[in-house]
């Protein structure tokens, strides 16, 4: 019991950690854009740098919205699911293993979606200061 407890402890401190790490990270990317855009100046957009800094940043907070948006939910609502699919009776277990099942295909939905999101962010990062 102890190490069952003590590793739903560390999840929770996981799914704490790891979204309050990306805040952070987007935080001070959007003051780093601030700065080198000068307060966000219509012009600095309009070049090459400009326009993959701020492509790449809003690919990766779309993929940062769906991951806390969608899958965090949906991750923690088939938990519930399946606990209760497996004390159910006959009855309600047929409508529970259907509602588990679209659950299961939103989260896999939204897990290929995210990745597909945050890599043309990360590479938009990379290689915007090279371009134009």
């Amino acid at each position: 019991m102890g190490r069952m407890s003590h590793a739903a402890s560390k999840q929770a401190t996981h799914l704490t950690f790891m979204p309050a790490v990306a805040l952070i990270t987007i935080s001070s990317g959007l003051r780093l854009l601030w700065i080198t855009s000068g307060g966000f100046a219509s012009g600095y957009f309009a070049t090459p740098h400009g326009r993959a800094f701020s492509l790449a940043g809003a690919s990766a907070i779309a993929a940062f919205l769906c991951a806390t948006l969608v899958l965090r939910p949906a991750q923690a609502r088939a938990a519930q699911l399946g606990a209760a699919v497996a004390g159910a009776a006959d009855a309600q277990r047929a409508t529970l293993a259907k509602e588990l099942a679209n659950i299961q295909r939103r989260y896999a939905a939204a897990s290929a979606a995210a990745p597909a999101m945050l890599m043309p962010g990360a590479g938009g990062m990379a290689v915007a200061r090279y371009l134009g």
